[in-house]
């Protein structure tokens, strides 16, 4: 009888130590699902670029908003490309753009959403997205 018990405590042991694995938790703080979600009902059949965004950013935007997001990973071309005003919007990552390129983002753009989904990731940079406007011609 004895066997049994061990046996049966053995089992409940590992359920309890292994369900976070079989059933994994989703931190709500921390998405971006409902971000990406709110933003997709704006961008539709328009051209936005970004900035050496990170995959997560180019994974997201089609999997929740339903939009694709043009990565520029070289500076000078999303430089003139924002120079141009080619693309409606502009994403970015705060952390990765200069001084300068940011200058020439706020001077070109405005700022229509942003969101800071918290927490670090494993380099340190906030998981934080700002979606940029080209600003319209008062002429």
């Amino acid at each position: 009888m004895k066997p049994v018990y061990g046996l049966v405590i053995g089992w409940m042991l590992l359920l309890v130590l292994w369900t976070h694995v079989a059933i994994p938790v989703i931190d709500h703080m921390k998405t971006l699902q409902p971000f990406f979600t709110r933003i997709g009902t704006q961008l539709t059949h328009t051209r936005i670029i970004g900035y050496d965004l990170a995959e997560t950013v180019e994974a997201l935007s089609p999997f929740y908003g339903g939009f694709y997001i043009d990565n520029i990973e070289n500076r000078d071309i999303f430089s003139n490309l924002s120079k141009t005003g080619t693309a409606s919007y502009v994403w970015v990552l705060p952390a990765r753009p200069d001084t300068e390129l940011k200058r020439l983002i706020s001077l070109r753009y405005q700022l229509i959403d942003s969101v800071d989904a918290g927490g670090r990731s494993h380099r340190r940079i906030r998981k934080n997205v700002q979606l940029w406007k080209i600003k319209e011609d008062k002429n």
